[in-house]
């Protein structure tokens, strides 16, 4: 019975850290997009800019 228990504790621990690095997986690819997002939105303003300045 006590080694059930301890067998469980190590699959809830085991479970935990990968959840973990999930989460951190997610967290730097939702940086990533959003420094991609800003860099698009940067260009889309230079490029309103640029057509302002031609006309």
């Amino acid at each position: 019975r006590l080694r059930e228990g301890v067998i469980n504790d190590l699959a809830r621990q085991q479970r935990k850290v990968q959840n973990i690095h999930q989460l951190s997986l997610q967290a730097d690819l939702t940086k990533i997009l959003r420094d991609q997002q800003a860099q698009q939105d940067e260009i889309s303003q230079h490029s309103k800019l640029n057509e302002q300045t031609l006309r």
